[in-house]
């Protein structure tokens, strides 16, 4: 199964979770659909808060919530 932070980095395998590609044990493993559903999950949560919370998270952390 293919973890969603396994990238190729020119040509080269990486990860994108760590800064050395450590596949086995893994604590960060996530096919992409759990990634997928993970986000999902993420995303309902921040935008059940009120505006002005989801402005400084959203301003914190460069996200797009609106």
């Amino acid at each position: 199964m293919k973890c969603f932070a396994d990238v190729g980095v020119k040509g080269a395998k990486g990860c994108a979770a760590l800064t050395e590609k450590q596949c086995d044990n893994c604590p960060f493993f996530k096919t992409v659909e759990q990634k997928r559903i993970d986000d999902m999950k993420i995303f309902k949560r921040l935008n059940s808060l009120d505006n002005a919370t989801k402005m400084r998270i959203s301003e914190k952390y460069n996200l797009r919530l609106y």
